[in-house]
């Protein structure tokens, strides 16, 4: 039982929708020792001495093995700390919506979330069914030409700018809010770049979103090295 719970943490870690720190690895690496001591132990009261090398080699394979659990992607970790607009008047499917001329006058103010997700829905869409829109807004800073994917998972129509530019719209967006359920690429030269999010309430069945930052133009090679081989964008709520 002790050996599938920590399966099952680690999958939590190295899964789909998992987030590896050091933190967690450092865990399970520890959690994965003990287990060892504990079989060992448990091997040697039940078994024969001569053949507990050949299991605890498979086991030293194992612990090796974990790296297959890790993303092979150079990806970011999700925003939470973002910039987001008061909640202003709907605009249905977000077809009509353009860029905002003032972005002053929407409100913006520095919020950061808890976890994975910016929920939204007990606040800025907690008016029931009423059509309403919220933007969000972050930068990247960009040390190199990067080619970089904005990965977002939203649950209401949706719209993005990058730098201005109109470069993703979903007007069918609905739940549920699956991470990384639209892609959208884009190329940056170095320097500091707008994200700019428009997010419908879809008449109050809509939470938030997930989002985070793939780079497509790293080798698989230079990720398995580890990020001092390539440069990812640093993301922040500054524009200067």
């Amino acid at each position: 039982i002790d050996t599938i719970c920590h399966a099952a943490r680690k999958l939590t870690v190295y899964g789909y929708g998992g987030k590896v720190t050091a933190a967690a690895q450092t865990g399970l690496r520890r959690e994965f020792a003990s287990l060892r001591t504990q079989f060992k132990k448990l091997w040697m009261e039940r078994s024969r001495p001569s053949e507990i090398n050949i299991v605890l080699d498979g086991y030293r394979r194992a612990s090796r093995a974990a790296i297959s659990f890790e993303r092979t992607k150079a990806i970011t970790d999700f925003v939470s700390k973002i910039m987001i607009s008061r909640s202003l008047p709907g605009a249905g499917n977000l077809q009509s919506l353009d860029y905002p001329g003032n972005k002053k006058l929407l409100g913006f103010a520095v919020r950061e979330f808890p976890g994975t997700f910016c929920d939204l829905h007990n606040d800025l869409f907690a008016s029931g069914k009423q059509d309403q829109v919220v933007f969000l807004c972050c930068y990247l800073q960009a040390v190199e030409p990067m080619e970089l994917s904005a990965c977002i998972g939203y649950d209401g129509p949706l719209k993005v700018w990058i730098d201005g530019d109109m470069k993703f719209h979903d007007p069918n967006g609905t739940n549920p809010a699956t991470v990384d359920k639209a892609s959208v690429s884009f190329k940056v030269n170095p320097g500091k770049h707008e994200i700019l999010i428009a997010l419908s309430s879809n008449n109050g069945k809509a939470w938030g979103l997930f989002l985070r930052f793939l780079r497509r133009d790293v080798s698989l090679r230079q990720i398995e090295q580890g990020p001092s081989n390539y440069s990812m964008p640093k993301v922040g709520c500054a524009r200067n």
